[in-house]
């Protein structure tokens, strides 16, 4: 939909921060201030219990808990909606994609990491659509549904399971 740290997709994404029922539910006790950094765009998000700010333009008076930086190339591979290997999650980008960086307060990141996650999560649907998780699958029937149980005995080099 909008470039990654554009006015267009911070609107667009604050919209569905604010729209998210898990993101208010796992939130709550959340409180920080994120700098996401994609080439020479960047965006502060100050986070308590739900986005209370952010902005695109940082002076120098602006401080933050922790950043993640990312090439632009990088950042639209985690962003389309099946992303390639080692893109997919903010953790797999850290151990294995060589120009994303975590940098500031790592504890509280990894105190934060549910709400970080889901964040990114909002990024990439703004970006790309709702993912595969999030599309309704048919479920089971309502009601209880009968159990029966029985054992599978098998026989392997002569000794029986």
């Amino acid at each position: 939909m909008s470039d990654f740290l554009s006015a267009a997709w911070l609107e667009a994404f604050r919209a569905a921060a604010d729209a998210d029922p898990e993101l208010r539910v796992i939130g709550t006790r959340s409180r920080f201030r994120l700098l996401l950094r994609s080439g020479d765009a960047q965006c502060l998000i100050i986070f308590d219990a739900r986005i209370s700010d952010a902005s695109l333009s940082i002076s120098i008076d602006d401080a933050w808990d922790f950043g993640l930086s990312a090439s632009p190339t990088t950042w639209q591979r985690f962003l389309e909606s099946t992303p390639p290997r080692h893109h997919h999650d903010l953790f797999a980008m850290w151990m294995r994609v060589s120009d994303f960086r975590v940098d500031g307060d790592r504890r509280l990141f990894m105190a934060s990491a549910r709400v970080v996650r889901r964040l990114s999560e909002l990024a990439r649907e703004v970006v790309s659509g709702p993912s595969a998780r999030d599309r309704h699958q048919p479920g089971p029937a309502l009601g209880v549904e009968p159990v029966t149980g029985r054992y599978l005995w098998l026989e392997f080099e002569g000794r029986r399971y």
